[in-house]
Formats: C-alpha cells, structure tokens, sequence
C-alpha cells in the first residue's frame, strides 16, 4: 500500500487540481497580450522612430516580446505535467483503495465461514 488509502475520502481531489490548472492557464493569457504589447513597442520603436548611430531597439524588443510569449508555453506545460500526475495518483489511488475493499471482502467472507 503506497498511500494507504483505505476510504475513498482519501483519493486526492483531482476535479479542484484540475480547475487551479485551468485557471492558472486562464491567467497566462497576460503573457500573450504583454508580449504582443512589447512586439508592438519595437514596430514603434524603428530606425525611423529612434535610431542611435543607425541602430535601433525594433530587433531587441521584438525578440523581448517572443520571449515573453514563450514563457506561457514553459507554464502551460508545467500546468498540464500536475495534471497529468495528480491523474496518475489518482488512478493508483483508487486501484489501491480496490485492492484493499477486495482483500477486506475477503476477510469478511473468511469470517461470515466460520
């Protein structure tokens, strides 16, 4: 028995770990607009906008804003691995609990023998 799970009361609950990962992902969308936002400074932000000796940040803060954009995609898949194991324990969970109502109906039926 690796959790000890002997009443279902016991399973973790996988419903409530699914939605604070949903919400969690509902709230990344902030790394999208502010990463848009920041590609949009460097459109702004051009040779002809502002340039020091020829140079401007339009590249930079492009790369800037892809990066950010990235950053939601590292914790989308952060979100979807907890969903993923807490799955994962629950299924080992409740296969566990099984096991032990099976071997408690054994034992009742071994005494209900006698």
């Amino acid at each position: 028995m690796a959790y000890g799970i002997t009443n279902e009361s016991q399973l973790i609950d996988v419903a409530t770990i699914k939605r604070g990962c949903e919400s969690f992902l509902e709230a990344l969308s902030f790394f999208v607009d502010g990463g848009n936002q920041v590609i949009s400074a460097g459109y702004t932000c051009s040779k002809k906008a502002i340039s020091v000796d020829n140079s401007s940040f339009e590249n930079d803060l492009m790369e800037m804003g892809q990066q950010i954009v990235a950053i939601r995609d590292k914790y989308v898949a952060v979100a979807e691995n907890i969903y993923q194991q807490a799955v994962t324990v629950y299924n080992n969970q409740v296969a566990e609990l099984n096991e032990y109502n099976r071997y408690k109906a054994q034992q009742q039926a071994a005494q209900n023998r006698r």
